[in-house]
């Protein structure tokens, strides 16, 4: 994924090639889902990847993060994805007033218990982004 976040539009842009959905919420907002807008590199000879632009608002967070937060090679795939990601969805909205490392924390472990006693196959990449308004003196 690439994304770009214009501060003074409060927009962000992005492209993606077969990531999962991140999520961005809004101020007041349950959080959605921002859908890949291209597919998986390497696969096709040629492809086009398009991009999306959404609103950016201050006070909202973005969420980015590889597969490895939400599969599980040793479980249902589909299902546990499903299921994963509607328990950081949750925890996004929950947590929406948390400080950021806590926030993380809690996804960290939604994976863990999701996991259960199976190990860990693939590696965990999170980003959250909090846009927020400073005060100049």
């Amino acid at each position: 994924m690439i994304g770009d976040i214009d501060t003074k539009k409060e927009e962000f842009t992005y492209a993606s090639a077969g990531h999962p959905d991140q999520i961005l919420q809004a101020p007041g907002e349950f959080p959605s889902l921002l859908q890949k807008t291209g597919p998986i590199l390497g696969l096709f000879e040629s492809l086009e990847i398009v991009s999306k632009t959404v609103l950016f608002p201050t006070g909202s967070r973005l969420l980015l993060f590889s597969d490895g937060l939400i599969e599980n090679r040793m479980k249902d795939s589909l299902n546990t994805k499903q299921h994963n990601m509607e328990l950081i969805t949750k925890a996004l909205h929950e947590g929406k007033k948390s400080e950021l490392n806590v926030l993380i924390q809690e996804l960290i472990k939604i994976e863990e218990l999701t996991r259960g006693e199976n190990p860990r196959y693939d590696d965990i990449t999170l980003i959250v982004v909090e846009s927020y308004t400073v005060e100049r003196s």
